[in-house]
């Protein structure tokens, strides 16, 4: 793998975009999915600007931030892959 490594700080990696001031609300459904493209560009610039190619995000903010889909923590992985292209 190239690029650098990625350290996860409290509150996940995606909160540095912003999820703080907007996070997911009950209301958004998935069809509503305009919000969670523009953040996963909003990670993929960055990504791109600190020569990440790819972050796994698992259970925990930022999933749910930027997919409006909360997984619960069984002992199967769920896991969502972003590369940077």
């Amino acid at each position: 793998m190239t690029g650098n490594s990625l350290t996860n700080v409290r509150g996940g990696w995606a909160c540095e975009l912003g999820c703080e001031t907007d996070r997911v609300s009950d209301q958004q459904t998935s069809s509503d999915t305009s919000i969670f493209v523009e953040r996963l560009g909003r990670v993929r610039a960055v990504m791109a600007e600190r020569d990440i190619d790819t972050i796994l995000l698992s259970v925990g903010h930022d999933l749910p931030y930027l997919t409006g889909y909360a997984a619960m923590p069984l002992e199967r992985l769920t896991m969502l892959v972003v590369n940077r292209d």
